[in-house]
């Protein structure tokens, strides 16, 4: 880099301008990779919380009293006469098991939806009806420092109710369907793990499903028996990352303001910019020659700055003689004293 004496001027060579450059590149990638990074950390798949859900679904079917069955139930998983069906008597078991202590937030419902179904003409099956009836109300519970909680629920089902309701839809409206009864448990779940404060929170449901208005009925569970889930670590933002990739983009920016005359003059332009400057710096003491100053008789001196020819003429008190050698392009300063000839050439070359 040249600088003149009066430290206004900066002439960057060209290796060191391609040099700032490329760090400025450099570091504009590396402030929009950190902000990206803090903005959309990546996932890692690192296990963090891991927990075992165990759900059950117990029954019993009541019958009505009869002449045929000597029990007063029967028990889950078999076929059963609808027409003998007192109640279904069910215990609802839920198990939350984890592998870290954690305050936990719980809660859960019990609801049963009648499901009608018509049989179109080509065979296909449509829903034509449903209605909701809650069995059990919302209950919320709250533990402290536990790795598990469980739910155990008994509900009872009046069977020949729901059975009747379908019945009455039917004949009402004349219209044959098949229904079922689904029998629904939601339950949701949050909590915080004690081992880093981590949140974790989910939803589960356990589903029977029982035909309506079949000679014969089956209950069919609609749910898995037991899941082990792996929970991973939150995909928080890194706002430290952001701020620090904040910082780095507009110091990059301040300092591509700042050099940016520097970084990108125009190799074209530099020989006029600075005659120009020089002249109108300088006119008092510089002199233009119509014609090329011979200097074949004396000492050539030449000089390589323009400040210290100035410095020249300052301790001679000779002016500065000025001619333009190749127009636009170059020309030459001379200082004339005794045998001596003191010779500033500006050109494009002194640019890089």
């Amino acid at each position: 880099m040249k600088k003149s004496k009066n430290g206004k001027r900066l002439v960057m060579k060209k290796w060191l301008r391609i040099t700032l450059c490329l760090i400025l590149f450099l570091s504009l990638l590396t402030s929009g990779v950190i902000i990206y990074n803090g903005l959309f950390p990546k996932d890692n798949s690192e296990k963090y919380y891991e927990y075992k859900v165990t759900r059950d679904a117990d029954y019993k079917v009541y019958l009505k009293d009869n002449e045929f069955y000597e029990d007063k139930y029967l028990e889950k998983d078999k076929d059963y006469p609808a027409n003998l069906i007192d109640f279904i008597d069910i215990n609802l078991s839920y198990l939350f098991d984890g592998n870290f202590t954690t305050n936990m937030n719980y809660g859960y419902s019990v609801s049963a939806d009648i499901i009608g179904e018509y049989t179109k003409s080509d065979s296909n099956k449509t829903k034509l009806w449903t209605k909701k009836y809650p069995i059990l109300q919302p209950q919320n519970k709250q533990l402290y420092d536990t790795k598990s909680f469980d739910i155990n629920q008994n509900i009872k089902l009046d069977y020949e109710e729901y059975n009747k309701i379908v019945s009455d839809f039917s004949k009402k409206l004349n219209l044959p369907i098949d229904a079922y009864l689904k029998v629904t448990v939601d339950i949701d779940y949050n909590g915080i793990v004690q081992k880093d404060k981590q949140k974790i929170k989910g939803e589960d449901m356990i589903e029977l499903d029982i035909p309506l208005t079949n000679e014969t009925m089956k209950i069919t569970p609609k749910y898995t028996p037991t899941s082990n889930e792996i929970v991973k670590p939150s995909l928080n933002k890194n706002m430290k990352k952001v701020y620090l990739g904040i910082i780095l983009l507009l110091g990059t920016i301040l300092i591509f303001v700042l050099l940016h005359n520097q970084l990108f003059i125009n190799k074209k332009n530099y020989y006029s910019k600075v005659s120009k400057r020089i002249f109108k710096k300088y006119k008092n003491i510089l002199v233009e020659t119509k014609e090329q100053i011979n200097i074949n008789d004396y000492k050539v001196i030449d000089i390589t700055n323009f400040i210290d020819l100035v410095d020249v003429e300052r301790e001679f008190k000779s002016p500065i003689l000025f001619f333009e050698t190749i127009e636009n392009k170059e020309c030459e300063f001379i200082v004339i004293k005794d045998e001596y000839a003191y010779r500033y050439i500006l050109n494009n070359s002194k640019y890089n």
